[in-house]
């Protein structure tokens, strides 16, 4: 089997010309793949990224790069080492402890960002956008349109323009459920889907999703359903 990888050589990022590969490939002499460097269309890895990964496959002392990158970057800890699918975490709470067919109910929902890292908002056309898909089982209706976190209008260093973004928390409106009729007793699955990309000041990851469970048991209409602890802080 044969590859084709473009070779770009641009070791003080100057150049502005967007790339259709998301990842930097470190050819030996014979022409062996012996390592890769993630990058993203529009956020290339820097020189010391390449530099340290090279060093790692020869073996050598890392080596820092001749010339001062005065591009804003983060220490390792808080950059690559961080696994793609630990940059977005989720929590979240019922406002009951469970519900019978006719209940109004609420879900606070709160994705948080590993520190250094942000994500697209919707209102940004322009790149890979956060997104959540509610997945409703049977019985279960939303109240009202889904309502994002206020994002943040910050400079995107690669692109070089003011780009909508979050950072750490995102605190998105409380979401409102109505439990019809038709919902069935026993255990309720509520999935909701995220998608994004998550980017710092030195890499992007490929665009991800994913599934998070969020169960609630269903009871009779005779059953007592409390408030659950703590919900007034959310």
């Amino acid at each position: 089997m044969q590859h084709a990888f473009p070779v770009v050589c641009d070791p003080d990022q100057i150049s502005r010309k967007a790339f259709p590969i998301f990842n930097a490939y470190i050819i030996d002499k014979e022409g062996v793949l012996r390592t890769r460097v993630p990058g993203t269309l529009s956020a290339r890895p820097s020189l010391s990224m390449i530099l340290e990964e090279l060093c790692k496959v020869e073996g050598v002392p890392a080596v820092k790069p001749r010339r001062h990158d005065d591009k804003k970057s983060l220490p390792q800890a808080q950059g690559a080492s961080v696994n793609a699918e630990d940059v977005l975490t989720v929590q979240w709470m019922w406002s009951h402890d469970r519900i019978a067919a006719g209940d109004s109910f609420k879900l606070a929902f709160l994705p948080v960002l590993a520190q250094g890292f942000h994500v697209y908002a919707p209102e940004e056309k322009r790149m890979t956008a956060f997104k959540l898909e509610l997945i409703l089982p049977k019985g279960i209706e939303i109240k009202g349109a889904l309502r994002y976190a206020q994002a943040q209008k910050l400079r995107d260093p690669f692109l070089e323009v003011d780009v909508l973004q979050y950072e750490g928390d995102v605190p998105m409106p409380a979401m409102i459920f109505q439990a019809t009729e038709a919902l069935p007793l026993g255990k309720c699955v509520l999935k909701a889907k995220l998608s994004y990309q998550a980017c710092n000041d030195v890499l992007c990851y490929p665009p991800a999703q994913k599934v998070i469970e969020m169960p609630i048991q269903v009871v009779s209409k005779q059953t007592k359903r409390n408030q659950v602890a703590g919900w007034k802080n959310w």
